[in-house]
Parts: structure tokens; sequence; C-alpha cells
């Protein structure tokens, strides 16, 4: 298969691992309503799949030596879609847990393969192809937001049929995957976790510079439409916005690994998303819509730079594609982890107060934190090349 059906193939399998996360988001207050939901366990249904995306992912080295990695992804993206579309069916609260369960472990499994994926077959392009990766997934949230409004009217009302629609192009996608995948990219056999992973004080670094970073992410979008209704936006200019943060989440996620590789360190473009993240604070101060259009747009180019680089750094360390996709899902692993307990928190606290203000903070919190643990990796990284060059002189 030439390289260009490669990128078509990448592009096409990531494209399906968001849309039965961000394709509850625009309608989390209808099903809320509907299902006489708290703010506590309506949340359950954004935080469940990121959650399962940590723990499951674990089981990345197993699936990787039992299936290989190519049947591997052609599996779990035939479980993403029968589990998506069984929202259509089982409509009730218990019903979109256990199809939210799945299509989290789907998601964590077929991640971290296609990383080694791109490892193997872009080992020189990595950056370039995360941020194909992520721009599709990017996609794939703009298109579940933008459409589930107009879906749901469609089918007079009845949402759950339209989160069910795109399983189908899941299950689409697994068969061409199928179909056009190079067998003799996956390998037989791959490296087993062992204590010297976790041994390592960079691999943690690294997931909890993910954690944050995804929790920054799936809190804003739980809450974001909320926190806005809240501040007297109509409920079509809140989802209206919440769509726009996810195309500018998309584009940035790709500008920003590409520009990487020509401008620039990594310490500096931590620096610069932590500042624009920083700045969307003006989230708590603003009711008028054109300062709240600002401060989205803000914490958008933020967050759609984080998560490549988040994506990009577990590869770069590893020295093969077997060892990317544990590295990957170790990094994933914990930090989803982080990522999914966080909106369940935000929810916890504005249960509390009554106040999506929470929400913002948090924003602050997880810029500083971005900030600090993502100047620790560049420090890090800094003193290895220095020792690797100072070696290299002695000899």
């Amino acid at each position: 298969m030439t390289k260009k059906k490669t990128v078509l193939l990448i592009f096409l399998v990531a494209f399906n691992l968001r849309l039965g996360i961000s394709s509850v988001a625009p309608i989390l207050a209808t099903i809320q309503r509907s299902l006489h939901l708290s703010n506590f366990s309506v949340s359950l249904l954004t935080s469940i799949p990121v959650i399962c995306m940590g723990v499951l992912a674990f089981l990345v080295a197993f699936v990787q030596k039992k299936l290989g990695r190519n049947k591997g992804i052609f599996l779990f993206l035939l479980i993403l879609g029968v589990a998506t579309l069984s929202r259509g069916v089982f409509n009730s609260f218990l019903g979109l847990v256990v199809s939210t369960l799945l299509i989290g472990c789907s998601i964590a499994l077929i991640g971290p393969l296609l990383s080694g994926f791109i490892k193997e077959i872009f080992p020189e392009k990595a950056g370039l192809l995360i941020g194909i990766y992520s721009l599709s997934m990017g996609l794939g949230s703009v298109s579940a937001s933008s459409l589930m409004g107009p879906l749901t009217r469609y089918f007079n009302g009845q949402w759950s049929t339209a989160l069910a629609v795109w399983g189908g192009l899941a299950i689409i996608s697994g068969f061409i995957w199928k179909l056009l995948a190079d067998k003799t990219t996956s390998p037989a056999a791959s490296k087993q976790f062992g204590t010297s992973f976790f041994a390592d004080k960079k691999l943690w670094k690294l997931a909890l510079f993910f954690g944050i970073q995804s929790g920054v992410f799936y809190s804003f979008t739980t809450w974001i439409t909320s926190a806005l209704l809240s501040k007297g936006v109509s409920p079509i200019w809140s989802i209206t916005l919440l769509t726009t943060f996810t195309a500018v989440q998309m584009i940035s996620s790709f500008l920003i690994p590409t520009l990487m590789d020509k401008i620039g360190t990594t310490k500096q473009w931590i620096i610069c998303c932590c500042c624009l993240l920083g700045s969307a604070l003006l989230l708590i101060f603003a009711n008028r819509l054109f300062i709240l259009v600002i401060s989205i747009l803000l914490a958008a180019i933020a967050t759609g730079g984080f998560f490549p680089i988040a994506m990009l750094l577990p590869i770069r360390e590893s020295q093969d594609a077997s060892q990317a996709s544990i590295y990957a899902s170790i990094v994933q692993a914990f930090g989803y982890m982080i990522g999914g307990i966080t909106p369940v928190l935000i929810g916890s606290f504005i249960d509390l107060t009554n106040s999506t203000a929470s929400l913002y903070w948090f924003l602050l919190i997880g810029a500083i934190l971005l900030l600090v643990v993502g100047h620790s990796l560049e420090s890090e990284e800094t003193d290895g090349k220095q020792t690797r060059v100072s070696q290299s002189n002695n000899h």
C-alpha cells in the first residue's frame, strides 16, 4: 500500500476515536432532563470513556502480542461501532453507561496501536502524522458536535437514535482497514511491561502532562455549554460556541505539531499554550458574547496544541514501533484516568457550589501545572542532549 493511502487510512481510523464522546456533549442537557439525572450522573457519560481509555490501555501489549496491531485495530473498531449503534436500542441510563464503557475500551486500545503503526511506517515524520491524527479526531469531534442538533431534530427529538448513527461509520471504517492495512506492519511479538518502565521518572511526567491536558479538554467540553447557559447565552449560541471551540482546537492540533518541526522548542510551545489557556480565565468575568467568544478561541488554540504535544512526546522517546505502542499506552493509561476523573470532580463542585466558576478556575490551575511539568520535561531533555554531546566530545 502506498504512503498516501496509509495516511488516508490513519485519518479514517482516527476520525472515529472521538465520535462516541463528542456526540454526547451537545445534547447533555437534553439527556439530563430526559432521564432526570444529576450533574454528577450526567458527567459520567463523558468521563467513563476517558477513564476506560486509561485503565484498558494497559492491555495494549497483550493485544499487540496476541492479535497483532492490524487485527487489534480491526476488532476494536467493530466493537466501537456496535457499542455506538446499541445506544439507539438501549437508551436508559444503564444502557448508555454500558455502551460508554465499551466505547472507552475500544478507543483505549485503538489509540496506542495506531501510534505504533505511525512509528513504524513514518518514523521520520511522526510530528506531521500526529498532526494529521489530531486533525482527523478534531474533524470527528466537530462533525459530531455540530450535527447532533440537526440529527436529533431529524429523528423527531429521539436523541438516542441520533447518537447511534455514528456507529455505522466505525463499522465501515473497520472493514476498510481490514481490506487496506498492510499486514506486514503488524509485529509478531511485543515487549511487555516491566519494572524498568515504571521506574522511568520521565514517563511519569509524560503521563501527568497528558492527564492534565486531557482533564482540561474533557472538563471544558463537558461543562462549557452549561456554563454558557448559566451566563444567559441562548442554547443555539452555546452549541455554536462549542462547535467553534472544537473546530479551532482541531486546526490548532494540526498546525502546532507541524510548526514544532520548524520553529521553536517544545518548551516554548508549551509556554505559549499555557499563556493562552490562562488568558481564557476571562470567562469568569465575561458576560458579553464578544468576550466569551475570544476566551473560548484562546482555550481552543491552547488545548489544540497540548494534545499533539502530549501524543508526540512518547513516540519520540521510544526506539521502535512496538515500544512506541507500549510507551503511548502507559502515558495514555495514567493520563486518561486523570483526565476522566476531572470532569466528574468539576461536576461535583458545580453541584456543591451551584456555580460553574469551578470550571474557569480549573483552567488557570491546569495552565500552571502544565507549565511546571512541561518545563521539567524540557529541562531533562536539554540535560540529556548536553550529556550526549559531552560524551561524544570525550570520545
